[in-house]
């Protein structure tokens, strides 16, 4: 139909004048010039023709009237040329070369022939042209699954659309692309675990304008799955420590450590490691150790008052009751319990097989597990972080210290952190040896593992 509108354009703008061609053309150049371009001209050789009636339209001895005849054959070449370029294009546009359209629509346009109105008509062939050349292969893109490329198509036809229909179509073609990324990404995360970052991408791709796009209940499953996942309270390995009376303290090391004295404690559990980067980040959405990107390690960088935070929404998810172990508590898991063999360090007296210190540690935390475990299979009590304990901390606390389950409880100015760290050497890794931080002090070197009663 298009095809037949520009001929149509050719047909009115290019009616020929009545002209006698048979006058005679006597100058010698003008007829060989003339004679030649008839000949390509009724060859069909239009360009080579108009060279010829050219050349006879500039021999010096042509009569009005002879050019006025060979301009007319000039004129009637051109046109045959508009004619034979505008079903190119028209035939190159149903075959969807565009970019063969394209030139060959610029061709017609540039013809002296050409009218304004067939001009602003090619025009718009033209843009037609671009647009479906993008649109076409952005579709091409989409359907291998090439989506940024089908959006950088996608955004380059928006540039030649003018209908609105048109242009909302494409953006929610673009919206489509881009939810089939949040959609691999989506999944991606999922298939890592990470399921706070898989859920915002779920919930991105229902807000797509192209949703209605996409298998809304496979969506929603996915949702489901994170959601559960989130929800879910991380789980904390615990090794149960079965109660008993034990000599605390040393009359070894720094004087907070005395004297030796004699404690009772109940069975309880406490966490087989120390509480990692990943359980944080499951229960507190964020992660503020300095040594961060390591799941596994020890989060670190959290204070007394952070870890208080910690166990209260791990309490609300999990039911369960955790919470700091006292430092009694504490140094009695780390001795071995009921089968300690009365090590320096929590299960060996040799620093480096339990424990990361200033000389193995690289100046960082390690994953937890890594190095060997006490008489109770607890690991890392020894090294890598010091771990925060409910007590408030006092030099002379030993001196009035209870028998039976002592907890200082009176307020002081700091809490009481044991283990020793990767920072300390090895006498500050020792079951034995006392620290403490203010409640809000947050250190790259301290941490904390978790306690339940039996």
């Amino acid at each position: 139909m298009y095809k037949g509108f520009l001929y149509l354009l050719v047909a009115i703008t290019f009616i020929l004048p009545d002209t006698c061609f048979s006058q005679e053309i006597t100058d010698p150049c003008v007829k060989e010039g003339y004679n030649r371009g008839m000949q390509s001209f009724n060859g069909s050789d239009y360009e080579k023709a108009i060279y010829w009636f050219k050349k006879a339209a500039g021999c010096p001895a042509a009569k009005p009237g002879e050019k006025s005849i060979v301009n007319e054959k000039i004129d009637l070449s051109y046109r045959k040329i508009l004619e034979m370029d505008l079903e190119s294009a028209s035939e190159a546009y149903n075959r969807t070369e565009y970019d063969q359209a394209i030139e060959y629509y610029k061709k017609a346009k540039s013809n002296p022939q050409s009218s304004s109105l067939l001009k602003d008509s090619a025009d718009r062939r033209i843009t037609q042209s671009l647009l479906n050349k993008f649109l076409l292969a952005a579709s091409r893109e989409k359907r291998e699954g090439n989506y940024l490329a089908a959006i950088r198509r996608y955004t380059s036809a928006l540039y030649f659309s003018v209908l609105d229909d048109e242009t909302k179509q494409i953006n929610l073609d673009i919206a489509e692309c881009e939810m089939r990324i949040d959609l691999e990404k989506a999944n991606n995360a999922l298939n890592a675990k990470d399921y706070q970052t898989a859920l915002q991408y779920y919930l991105d791709i229902k807000a797509s304008l192209a949703y209605d796009r996409v298998d809304q209940g496979y969506i929603e499953s996915k949702m489901d799955i994170c959601k559960d996942a989130i929800n879910k309270p991380p789980d904390i390995e615990m090794v149960y420590v079965q109660g008993g009376t034990f000599q605390m303290g040393s009359n070894e090391g720094e004087s907070n450590e005395e004297p030796v004295h004699k404690v009772t404690v109940s069975s309880f559990y406490i966490g087989k490691y120390e509480v990692t980067q990943k359980q944080w980040k499951d229960v507190m959405k964020f992660n503020p150790s300095s040594f961060s990107g390591c799941d596994s390690c020890p989060v670190e960088s959290v204070s007394w008052n952070d870890v208080q935070e910690f166990i209260r929404k791990l309490n609300e998810k999990s039911g369960k009751n955790y919470k700091l172990p006292t430092e009694a508590e504490w140094e009695f898991a780390a001795r071995g319990g009921n089968k300690s063999r009365r090590y320096a360090y929590a299960g060996s007296n040799n620093t480096g097989d339990v424990a990361w210190y200033y000389g193995n540690s690289n100046s960082k935390t390690h994953p937890v597990r890594l190095k060997a475990p006490n008489e109770l299979g607890i690991c890392d009590m020894s090294g890598n972080v010091w771990e925060w304990c409910a007590d408030w901390y006092a030099d002379d606390y030993y001196n009035n210290s209870p028998l039976n389950k002592p907890e200082n409880k009176v307020q002081g100015s700091a809490h009481v952190c044991r283990g020793g760290s990767w920072l300390d050497e090895p006498a500050a890794c020792r079951v034995a040896s006392r620290n403490r931080f203010s409640p809000d002090s947050q250190r790259s070197f301290v941490g904390f593992r978790l306690f339940r009663m039996e």
